[in-house]
């Protein structure tokens, strides 16, 4: 991709969202929606490249989990980035396990000036506990392919 002239659509701050049980599969019936934003291109016939860069906390004691998450942009969906959280250490005043997971995904060839959806969804193993502590999206229109 080329040299962005745009630069718009970030969303980023502590989301507070417990994470729900997944289905095991991507889409928007396998996660919890965790973070969205909308981004208008300026240029036809461009990109847009987003990113997500999620935290996560386990407050299960003894239990380690598995967090997954996913990005869709304008309806494309990245492939699913899975992480192990550990469990919380320490009893009942210990400190909660924690993890961070970045995922990536770009649209596809715009050929209208309509704004492009972007959205972050995770989902895991455990029943409860697993929280969505912070999300950070950033979404770069206006790429165009370089040759």
């Amino acid at each position: 991709m080329g040299i962005p002239f745009g630069f718009t659509g970030t969303n980023f701050g502590y989301s507070g969202l417990t994470v729900g049980l997944g289905t095991g599969g991507s889409g928007p019936t396998g996660g919890t929606l965790i973070s969205s934003v909308s981004v208008t291109p300026s240029v036809t016939g461009t990109y847009v490249l987003a990113c997500a860069a999620c935290e996560f906390t386990n407050s299960v004691t003894g239990v380690t989990h598995t967090i997954s998450v996913y990005l869709q942009v304008d309806g494309r969906t990245s492939n699913v980035t899975k992480s192990s959280i550990i469990a919380k250490g320490g009893g009942v005043n210990g400190v909660n396990g924690y993890t961070q997971i970045t995922v990536y995904q770009n649209s596809n060839l715009l050929t209208n000036l309509n704004s492009v959806p972007v959205q972050v969804y995770a989902y895991t193993d455990a029943t409860s506990g697993i929280l969505s502590t912070h999300v950070d999206v950033y979404a770069l229109a206006n790429l165009f392919l370089s040759p």
